[in-house]
């Protein structure tokens, strides 16, 4: 029998270890019962696992909702049966993770390294425990699955937020359950062709609206505990009426708390406006030039995250 080298021996090694924890990863099939809890509120849906997809049904607002994640594309669909229509967007979308626990928490590992701590029988399910502390404080706990490879919980500390499945049941998954149904179109597609001179006329009066404002654009996020607030300030034209928008889009938790101050020149205080934005929520405020704002903070608490934009006109 031929002898076979160390250097081989040990890259055949690697490779029989990387297809083994492929098929722990994406080789599971199942269906459970998904119990997500938010703020004491706790809603059920079904969530149906595939290899590297699954389908996670749910009611929002009383209206159906389905999600399709395909976690070797990265790309995240959700279904609005009443309308025929998806939304399609990235795994790591603000829109996908507050949606998705089970990606917001992936998406968390790029951030804070978790650490095992154990392991837990949680639904029937041998569990290894994973918990993500920054500076001390323990915000995420998981329970992962070693038979299927899968959460099986999930607890935010830092949001009042968790994730279960329950009632799981090992079979197959039927592809149609994973694959956009037929007669359903893409949110921003058309059937209908759309003339030269239209797109045309759209495009000049973008432009011109863009024109009639001078707009600042930017991204606060908390790093800190609840009661630390991060803040960003920027300088506007205090002969100008100004326009702010803020935009709660945190990845990790589904509100965010924060504080708007606004200051005259040499920084005399005009008011503070403190805000509580759930993720897709959006604040506006109008200042006339008459109170010749100067400067402006924005702060953001904990670690939550939101998008500020500034107009006034040109």
């Amino acid at each position: 029998m031929p002898k076979i080298k160390t250097s081989a021996y040990c890259a055949i090694i690697a490779i029989i270890t990387l297809a083994f924890s492929y098929l722990l990863c994406y080789g599971s099939e199942f269906t459970a019962d998904l119990v997500i809890t938010k703020h004491g509120q706790t809603t059920t849906g079904k969530i149906y696992v595939k290899g590297s997809r699954y389908r996670m049904e749910q009611k929002e607002s009383g209206q159906d909702i389905v999600i399709l994640v395909d976690q070797e594309t990265k790309i995240t669909r959700v279904f609005l049966p009443a309308k025929k229509m998806f939304l399609e967007m990235e795994t790591t979308d603000p829109r996908s993770l507050m949606n998705d626990p089970f990606q917001g928490t992936k998406f968390m590992e790029t951030r804070i390294k978790p650490k095992k701590i154990g392991m837990e029988t949680i639904n029937g399910q041998k569990c290894e425990m994973f918990v993500f502390d920054d500076k001390g404080k323990t915000l995420i706990t998981e329970w992962i699955s070693e038979s299927l490879a899968f959460p099986v919980k999930i607890i935010n500390h830092a949001s009042s937020y968790s994730a279960e499945i329950r009632n799981i049941s090992s079979e197959v998954i039927d592809e149609k359950l994973v694959a956009i149904p037929p007669g359903y179109s893409k949110a921003g597609e058309s059937g209908a062709k759309v003339s030269k001179s239209s797109t045309k006329q759209q495009k000049e009066a973008q432009d011109k609206q863009k024109a009639k404002y001078k707009t600042q654009v930017f991204t606060v996020k908390g790093e800190g505990r609840d009661v630390d607030i991060s803040s960003t300030e920027r300088t506007v034209d205090p002969d100008k009426k100004l326009l702010v928008t803020i935009a709660a889009n945190c990845p990790v938790r589904p509100v965010s708390k924060g504080k708007l101050s606004l200051y005259r020149e040499g920084y005399q205080k005009v008011c503070d406006y403190q805000f509580t934005l759930k993720n897709g929520e959006i604040k506006n405020w109008e200042f006339p030039a008459e109170k010749e704002i100067k400067h402006l903070m924005v702060g953001i608490y904990g670690t939550g995250q939101a998008k500020v934009t500034l107009k006034q006109a040109e």
